[in-house]
């Protein structure tokens, strides 16, 4: 799911919006992926292991993953593994 919010815009409607429009339960833990808009290039092997172990700690742990909405390089990668997987709530 992909939401497009402004820097000021308040955390508890965000809350809202997730747990009671979306249904989506409480996470265990929020995961932040950020990183500069720079397109550096990460070994093959590299980025399958990141991406794999980015979605087996959300799934293991409950959590959100949260991320800067950068969709160019590397986080166009990072989001297209995220939208694969099986679990939406991801």
């Amino acid at each position: 799911m992909y939401v497009r919010v402004s820097f000021d815009t308040k955390p508890d409607l965000l809350l809202h919006l997730m747990t009671k429009e979306w249904q989506l339960e409480l996470p265990k833990l929020l995961i932040s992926v950020h990183g500069g808009l720079q397109n550096f290039e990460l070994q093959p092997k590299l980025k399958q292991v990141f991406g794999k172990g980015l979605i087996k700690a959300a799934m293991t742990t409950g959590a959100w993953i949260f991320t800067g909405g950068v969709n160019t390089g590397n986080w166009s990668r990072l989001v297209s593994r995220l939208k694969v997987c099986p679990h939406g709530h991801i």
